[in-house]
Protein backbone atom coordinates (compact mmCIF):
# COMPACT_ATOMS: atom_id res chain seq x y z
CA UNK A 1 0.00 0.00 0.00
CA UNK A 2 1.09 3.66 -0.65
CA UNK A 3 1.07 6.30 1.70
CA UNK A 4 -2.56 7.52 0.34
CA UNK A 5 -3.70 3.81 0.95
CA UNK A 6 -3.81 3.14 -3.33
CA UNK A 7 -2.36 -0.45 -3.67
CA UNK A 8 1.21 -0.24 -4.22
CA UNK A 9 2.32 -1.32 -8.05
CA UNK A 10 3.52 -4.70 -8.57
CA UNK A 11 7.05 -5.43 -9.71
CA UNK A 12 7.33 -6.71 -12.92
CA UNK A 13 7.90 -11.06 -13.33
CA UNK A 14 11.60 -11.28 -12.96
CA UNK A 15 12.76 -7.94 -11.76
CA UNK A 16 14.86 -7.38 -8.82
CA UNK A 17 13.72 -4.36 -6.51
CA UNK A 18 16.53 -1.98 -5.90
CA UNK A 19 16.36 -2.24 -1.92
CA UNK A 20 14.77 -4.72 0.34
CA UNK A 21 14.04 -4.51 3.73
CA UNK A 22 12.91 -7.05 6.51
CA UNK A 23 12.68 -6.03 10.29
CA UNK A 24 10.32 -9.09 11.58
CA UNK A 25 11.07 -11.28 14.32
CA UNK A 26 12.00 -13.83 11.78
CA UNK A 27 15.37 -12.08 11.36
CA UNK A 28 18.40 -13.51 12.98
CA UNK A 29 19.56 -11.52 15.92
CA UNK A 30 22.73 -13.78 16.31
CA UNK A 31 25.75 -15.27 14.76
CA UNK A 32 26.78 -18.97 14.93
CA UNK A 33 29.74 -20.23 16.55
CA UNK A 34 30.88 -22.14 13.78
CA UNK A 35 30.85 -19.04 11.62
CA UNK A 36 32.98 -17.29 14.33
CA UNK A 37 35.31 -20.36 14.72
CA UNK A 38 35.63 -19.58 10.71
CA UNK A 39 36.43 -15.98 10.90
CA UNK A 40 39.13 -16.47 13.54
CA UNK A 41 40.90 -19.41 11.46
CA UNK A 42 41.27 -16.71 8.70
CA UNK A 43 42.51 -14.39 10.79
CA UNK A 44 44.95 -17.14 12.00
CA UNK A 45 45.45 -18.19 8.54
CA UNK A 46 47.19 -15.28 6.90
CA UNK A 47 49.84 -14.26 9.23
CA UNK A 48 50.84 -18.04 9.39
CA UNK A 49 50.88 -18.54 5.37
CA UNK A 50 53.10 -15.69 5.31
CA UNK A 51 55.70 -16.85 8.19
CA UNK A 52 55.75 -20.35 6.36
CA UNK A 53 56.62 -18.35 2.75
CA UNK A 54 59.34 -16.85 4.55
CA UNK A 55 60.63 -19.58 6.41
CA UNK A 56 60.28 -22.08 2.92
CA UNK A 57 62.73 -19.10 0.92
CA UNK A 58 65.15 -19.08 3.99
CA UNK A 59 65.46 -22.85 4.04
CA UNK A 60 65.40 -23.47 0.76
CA UNK A 61 69.27 -24.49 0.08
CA UNK A 62 68.30 -26.91 3.21
CA UNK A 63 65.36 -28.78 2.01
CA UNK A 64 66.35 -29.07 -1.72
CA UNK A 65 69.05 -30.94 -0.77
CA UNK A 66 66.55 -34.09 0.11
CA UNK A 67 65.19 -33.86 -3.25
CA UNK A 68 61.92 -34.85 -4.86
CA UNK A 69 60.00 -37.78 -4.15
CA UNK A 70 58.38 -39.75 -6.51
CA UNK A 71 55.56 -37.73 -7.50
CA UNK A 72 57.94 -35.13 -8.75
CA UNK A 73 57.28 -32.73 -5.56
CA UNK A 74 60.04 -31.53 -2.78
CA UNK A 75 60.42 -34.63 0.10
CA UNK A 76 60.66 -32.14 2.41
CA UNK A 77 56.99 -31.38 4.15
CA UNK A 78 58.02 -27.29 4.63
CA UNK A 79 57.14 -27.02 0.30
CA UNK A 80 54.45 -28.44 0.25
CA UNK A 81 52.57 -27.28 4.01
CA UNK A 82 53.40 -23.55 2.22
CA UNK A 83 52.20 -24.79 -1.34
CA UNK A 84 48.83 -26.08 0.19
CA UNK A 85 48.48 -22.61 2.38
CA UNK A 86 49.04 -20.73 -0.45
CA UNK A 87 46.34 -22.47 -2.01
CA UNK A 88 44.20 -22.51 0.56
CA UNK A 89 45.06 -18.32 0.65
CA UNK A 90 43.97 -18.49 -3.23
CA UNK A 91 40.92 -19.88 -2.82
CA UNK A 92 39.43 -17.79 0.02
CA UNK A 93 41.52 -14.64 -0.68
CA UNK A 94 37.91 -12.95 -1.01
CA UNK A 95 36.84 -13.86 2.13
CA UNK A 96 40.14 -12.91 3.65
CA UNK A 97 39.96 -9.86 2.35
CA UNK A 98 36.73 -8.83 4.13
CA UNK A 99 34.74 -8.90 0.82
CA UNK A 100 32.81 -11.92 1.04
CA UNK A 101 31.00 -12.61 4.08
CA UNK A 102 29.09 -15.28 5.94
CA UNK A 103 25.48 -15.14 6.00
CA UNK A 104 25.54 -17.21 9.33
CA UNK A 105 27.95 -14.21 10.74
CA UNK A 106 25.47 -11.74 9.97
CA UNK A 107 22.88 -10.41 11.81
CA UNK A 108 20.46 -7.81 12.32
CA UNK A 109 20.24 -5.59 14.38
CA UNK A 110 16.81 -3.45 14.00
CA UNK A 111 17.65 -1.43 10.29
CA UNK A 112 20.92 -2.71 10.86
CA UNK A 113 22.42 -5.65 9.06
CA UNK A 114 26.23 -6.55 10.69
CA UNK A 115 28.79 -8.59 9.44
CA UNK A 116 31.34 -9.85 11.07
CA UNK A 117 33.92 -11.12 8.56
CA UNK A 118 37.88 -11.46 8.56
CA UNK A 119 38.96 -7.73 8.46
CA UNK A 120 36.05 -6.88 11.58
CA UNK A 121 32.87 -5.77 11.93
CA UNK A 122 30.51 -3.44 9.69
CA UNK A 123 27.18 -2.00 9.40
CA UNK A 124 25.03 -1.65 6.49
CA UNK A 125 21.55 -0.10 6.60
CA UNK A 126 19.43 -2.69 4.80
CA UNK A 127 16.73 0.16 3.28
CA UNK A 128 19.13 1.93 1.95
CA UNK A 129 21.35 -0.59 0.22
CA UNK A 130 20.86 -2.00 -3.31
CA UNK A 131 20.86 -5.76 -3.49
CA UNK A 132 21.86 -8.00 -6.32
CA UNK A 133 21.18 -12.14 -6.23
CA UNK A 134 23.29 -14.55 -7.29
CA UNK A 135 23.91 -18.55 -7.43
CA UNK A 136 26.70 -20.23 -7.62
CA UNK A 137 26.92 -23.75 -9.87
CA UNK A 138 22.96 -25.66 -9.88
CA UNK A 139 20.46 -27.60 -8.17
CA UNK A 140 20.67 -30.01 -6.25
CA UNK A 141 24.34 -28.18 -4.99
CA UNK A 142 23.16 -24.45 -5.08
CA UNK A 143 24.88 -22.17 -3.57
CA UNK A 144 22.88 -18.92 -2.96
CA UNK A 145 24.47 -15.13 -2.22
CA UNK A 146 24.01 -11.89 -2.49
CA UNK A 147 26.01 -8.64 -3.22
CA UNK A 148 25.10 -5.68 -0.81
CA UNK A 149 26.26 -2.27 -1.74
CA UNK A 150 25.65 0.60 0.86
CA UNK A 151 24.99 3.79 -0.13
CA UNK A 152 28.65 5.27 0.71
CA UNK A 153 29.95 2.42 -1.33
CA UNK A 154 30.80 -0.12 1.04
CA UNK A 155 30.31 -3.62 -0.57
CA UNK A 156 30.18 -7.06 1.03
CA UNK A 157 29.07 -9.91 -0.58
CA UNK A 158 27.22 -13.11 1.67
CA UNK A 159 28.01 -16.29 0.08
CA UNK A 160 26.32 -19.03 2.03
CA UNK A 161 28.91 -22.01 2.03
CA UNK A 162 26.61 -24.60 2.28
CA UNK A 163 24.21 -25.05 -0.17
CA UNK A 164 21.23 -26.04 2.50
CA UNK A 165 19.84 -23.27 4.49
CA UNK A 166 21.83 -20.15 2.74
CA UNK A 167 18.69 -18.44 0.56
CA UNK A 168 16.43 -18.60 3.84
CA UNK A 169 19.16 -17.23 6.05
CA UNK A 170 20.14 -14.12 3.52
CA UNK A 171 16.06 -13.85 2.84
CA UNK A 172 15.86 -13.30 6.78
CA UNK A 173 18.73 -10.79 6.87
CA UNK A 174 17.67 -8.39 3.68
CA UNK A 175 14.64 -8.81 3.33
CA UNK A 176 11.73 -10.78 0.63
CA UNK A 177 13.60 -11.68 -2.14
CA UNK A 178 11.67 -11.15 -5.58
CA UNK A 179 9.55 -13.65 -7.45
CA UNK A 180 11.13 -15.95 -9.28
CA UNK A 181 11.43 -15.45 -12.90
CA UNK A 182 13.53 -17.15 -16.07
CA UNK A 183 15.38 -13.77 -16.42
CA UNK A 184 16.22 -13.19 -13.19
CA UNK A 185 17.55 -16.81 -12.73
CA UNK A 186 20.06 -16.33 -15.56
CA UNK A 187 21.14 -13.44 -14.30
CA UNK A 188 21.98 -14.95 -11.13
CA UNK A 189 23.84 -17.57 -12.80
CA UNK A 190 25.74 -15.56 -14.93
CA UNK A 191 26.97 -13.46 -12.16
CA UNK A 192 27.96 -16.14 -9.97
CA UNK A 193 30.00 -17.83 -12.79
CA UNK A 194 31.81 -14.37 -13.13
CA UNK A 195 32.67 -14.62 -9.25
CA UNK A 196 33.55 -18.01 -9.77
CA UNK A 197 36.12 -17.19 -12.56
CA UNK A 198 37.75 -14.22 -10.75
CA UNK A 199 37.89 -16.37 -7.87
CA UNK A 200 39.87 -19.00 -9.97
CA UNK A 201 42.43 -16.00 -11.66
CA UNK A 202 42.73 -14.99 -7.99
CA UNK A 203 43.67 -18.66 -6.89
CA UNK A 204 46.67 -18.92 -9.83
CA UNK A 205 47.56 -15.45 -9.00
CA UNK A 206 48.02 -15.87 -5.42
CA UNK A 207 49.81 -19.19 -6.03
CA UNK A 208 52.05 -17.51 -8.92
CA UNK A 209 52.99 -14.72 -6.31
CA UNK A 210 53.85 -17.08 -3.41
CA UNK A 211 55.34 -19.09 -5.16
CA UNK A 212 57.81 -16.90 -6.24
CA UNK A 213 57.96 -15.35 -2.73
CA UNK A 214 58.90 -18.65 -1.37
CA UNK A 215 61.69 -19.45 -3.83
CA UNK A 216 59.77 -21.46 -6.49
CA UNK A 217 57.93 -23.88 -4.42
CA UNK A 218 55.51 -24.59 -7.76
Amino acid sequence: MTATGTPAPAPAPGSAPAHRDSTTDAAPREVTRASLVAVWAGRVLVPLTAALVVATRLTRPWWERQGLDETGYPAHWLPNVTFALLLAVGILAPWLCGLVASPWASRRDGAEMVVTSVTGRRRFTVASCRVVDFRVLSTPSTSHGAVVVGPRGGVVVLLAGLPHGGRRRITALLGDQPRDGLGRAVREHLLGLALLLLTVAVVFGVLGLGSWAAGGVL
